[in-house]
């Protein structure tokens, strides 16, 4: 090959190249100098993501056409973390927002798109408006930003659609910017979902340290005279350990008494046939150790942590319309107290150490958000007070009384000698002291013995009580929203809690038939008559 054909092959190799970087060649912007700044760290602010004191997140729902906006900040003077967008619900985001901070520092233009405002629908990058976005538009993209403690902005972007062929990467923009760049990010770390930014553990219980449990099933409903309170049942409950079975304690039905307005209760037994469905209480244990909420809404003040209204509370219409809205209604009943009874029953949990928990189920408060089954959610109130029944008084010793005081009498005149009579004089005296100190020493051990009954007793009490205080300060404010899924997990009916037993089964003589028999002779009754 001669130095002629060589130079005319580099020739033709350089216009090649030419030609590839012309039509490969990102498209001029003159407004925008960072056209070509493949490998610049976009958020040159964010070097350390603990600098990160807020995280806003904007995200659109194309199905209807709503803008979900989460946010999560640090209280500069607290340095608690709250949640602003759900009326700053406690957040449990210390690691969680430098975890997501992180995925922002040192991120790099791994390459330039388009710098043409027009192509943003196509690559989703549209930056998401409160106020303008609206149902139909497309190609609207995640907001994700960034302040520090003093409201300053360290990162902002628009994440848009991820890229065909190239696993990670997405497309994204800065606001206000029309540049496109190619980046390498994972979307999913930016959740607006609120129980992802929470203490996900409710009621911070274990499963083994319930040891009763009582379901009142009831309804209350609106009449044109108030509100009508339509009882089902109680049942209580009691987990007994050395068995490791559930034992019933008690069982009210409710029936309408001759001549009587309302339902009176009953005392009921199980059916021949019947027995409390323990796999479905224990599931119910261990739903109870990971209850989870979806959602929070704030109550009205002067709602007490143990639901006991205040002197105005009740006189403020806004307040109560809140809680009958969700299906919580204060109800004075028999003249009483008014006192917080529930759409849909109450649960009420008792722990060893002498505590309960209180549930309440309330409303249907909406959808499950992101549910394709149009599930509900349910709003459900949550209480704690102390189980006085756990502390009675101990049984305490009787501590007897000294005798009174005597001088111990001379012995009788004898004609013995007054020496040997002096002697047992003393002697009966010391008798006497000895009888004294041991007395002294049994009031002693007796008060002391009391007194550790008292003590013991006080000091447990003074925990659940502390413990009471401890739960309320994080309920007290809170009407706590749950899905259907978890309400169902809890919220029992007859039918779950009371199943066909074994026995019954095997012999082919269960509650069905027995319910049977029961509908056949009332109608033989009936016909006799």
């Amino acid at each position: 090959m001669n130095e002629g054909t060589k130079t005319g092959i580099f020739a033709g190799v350089a216009v090649l190249v030419g030609c590839v970087w012309l039509i490969g060649r990102p498209t001029e912007q003159k407004s925008d100098p960072d056209i070509e700044a493949v490998g610049r760290v976009l958020f040159e602010k964010l070097d350390d993501p603990t600098q990160a004191a807020s995280l806003e997140i904007l995200r659109y729902n194309e199905e209807l056409g709503e803008i979900h906006e989460f946010k999560v900040a640090k209280n500069g003077k607290t340095g608690l973390w709250s949640i602003p967008s759900h009326s700053d619900y406690a957040a449990d985001a210390e690691n969680r927002i430098r975890d997501v901070a992180t995925s922002l520092v040192g991120l790099k233009v791994l390459g330039v798109v388009t710098g043409e405002k027009s192509e943003h629908e196509l690559f989703g990058v549209k930056e998401p408006d409160k106020t303008s976005t609206k149902l139909g538009d497309k190609g609207v993209g995640l907001l994700v930003s960034f302040e520090d403690q003093k409201g300053k902005n360290l990162a902002s972007l628009i994440i848009g659609k991820p890229i065909k062929g190239a696993e990670g990467h997405h497309f994204v923009r800065e606001p206000g910017r029309d540049l496109v760049y190619d980046v390498e990010l994972t979307p999913d770390r930016f959740s607006t979902k609120f129980e992802d930014w929470i203490e996900q553990d409710l009621l911070k219980l274990a499963a083994l340290d319930i040891e009763r449990m009582k379901i009142k099933d009831y309804s209350v409903l609106r009449t044109t005279r108030g509100f009508q309170i339509e009882p089902k049942f109680d049942l209580i409950a009691d987990w007994n350990s050395t068995d490791n079975k559930w034992q019933l304690n008690e069982f009210l039905t409710y029936k309408q008494a001759s001549g009587a307005e309302s339902l009176t209760p009953v005392t009921s037994e199980l059916l021949p046939g019947e027995e409390l469905n323990g796999t479905k209480l224990n599931d119910l244990k261990t739903a109870l150790a990971a209850l989870k909420i979806a959602d929070v809404r704030r109550k009205p003040a002067g709602l007490g942590a143990d639901l006991k209204a205040d002197a105005g509370f009740l006189n403020d219409q806004e307040s109560v319309s809140s809680l009958v809205g969700r299906g919580f209604y204060p109800l004075s009943i028999s003249g009483g107290e008014p006192e917080i009874l529930s759409a849909n029953g109450d649960l009420h949990v008792y722990m060893k150490d002498g505590y309960e928990y209180v549930l309440r189920f309330g409303n249907v408060e909406g959808t499950e958000e992101g549910s394709d089954e149009n599930k509900l959610n349910r709003y459900l109130m949550v209480t704690a007070v102390v189980n006085e029944a756990k502390f009675p008084m101990p049984e305490l010793e009787v501590v007897p009384k000294k005798p009174a005081s005597a001088d111990v009498p001379p012995p009788p005149a004898t004609d013995g000698d007054a020496a040997k009579a002096e002697e047992k004089k003393d002697e009966a005296t010391e008798e006497k002291k000895e009888e004294e100190s041991e007395l002294d020493k049994e009031i002693k051990r007796i008060e002391k013995e009391n007194q550790r009954k008292l003590d013991d007793r006080a000091d447990k009490r003074r925990k659940a009580e502390e413990k009471v205080r401890e739960l309320n300060a994080r309920f007290a404010d809170w009407y706590y929203v749950v899905s259907e899924d978890e309400y169902k997990k809890i919220r029992l009916t007859r039918s779950d809690l009371i199943k066909e037993g074994e026995k019954a089964a095997d012999e082919g003589f269960g509650v069905d038939a027995f319910r049977k028999l029961q509908e056949e002779g009332l109608k033989k009754k009936a016909v006799e008559e």
